[in-house]
């Protein structure tokens, strides 16, 4: 995505204009789900799964709007047909295509609560971590995740604007239980000084 964006602004620039950028549709991550008989996508990049689904969304839409995405729609349920439309595409969307809601609907819901009306979005990533800042409203709220897959203990201290403060961290719903209802995990207060990142993004803002 960030790679595409930055060669679209360059023709632009190139030619001499400059335009918004709209996603109409989209969707992901596009990976085979299990028992997959088409022949649409590939294995060689693993097996899709409910919880990237669910981080897809985060990911992907906010290093699009870091990039100058202005509006993105995220295709809304999967599809039941056995023709075509198959493999990955039974699986990208927020639903199934019977609109049973999926991990990825009640994060996309919570990341919408997140980053409403942001005014503002500002990268910090460095080595293995995704940072980005949002100013939304009167406050900044951040999303974080590691790159390398790997689970990293961080110290933010060095990030300008955050510095040496207590941080709020919220989690995203990443599976359901038993009743096809969400898990929500409880919000935590971290250090700035040590900040647990993993693949799997996490938003966050200072205590005050």
């Amino acid at each position: 995505m960030e790679g595409k964006l930055g060669w679209l602004k360059s023709k632009m620039n190139k030619y001499g204009y400059s335009k918004p950028i709209w996603v109409i549709e989209g969707g992901g991550p596009f990976k085979k789900p299990a028992v997959d008989t088409s022949n649409h996508g590939d294995w060689y990049f693993g097996e899709w799964t409910a919880k990237e689904n669910a981080e897809f969304v985060v990911k992907l839409l906010v290093m699009s709007a870091a990039n100058g995405v202005t509006r993105q729609r995220w295709g809304l349920s999967g599809t039941s047909e056995t023709g075509y439309w198959r493999g990955p595409w039974l699986v990208m969307g927020l639903t199934t295509h019977n609109l049973e809601k999926k991990p990825s609907f009640y994060t996309y819901k919570q990341m919408r609560e997140e980053l409403r009306d942001f005014k503002k979005v500002r990268e910090f990533s460095y080595e293995n971590i995704k940072l980005y800042q949002f100013k939304v409203k009167n406050k900044m709220v951040y999303v974080a995740w590691s790159k390398d897959g790997n689970t990293h203990v961080v110290d933010l201290r060095q990030i300008a604007p955050i510095g040496v403060t207590d941080l709020k961290v919220k989690y995203i719903v990443i599976k359901l239980n038993k009743n096809n209802k969400p898990v929500y995990r409880k919000d935590k207060i971290m250090p700035s000084s040590a900040v647990k990142i993993s693949e799997t993004p996490i938003f966050f803002e200072k205590v005050n």
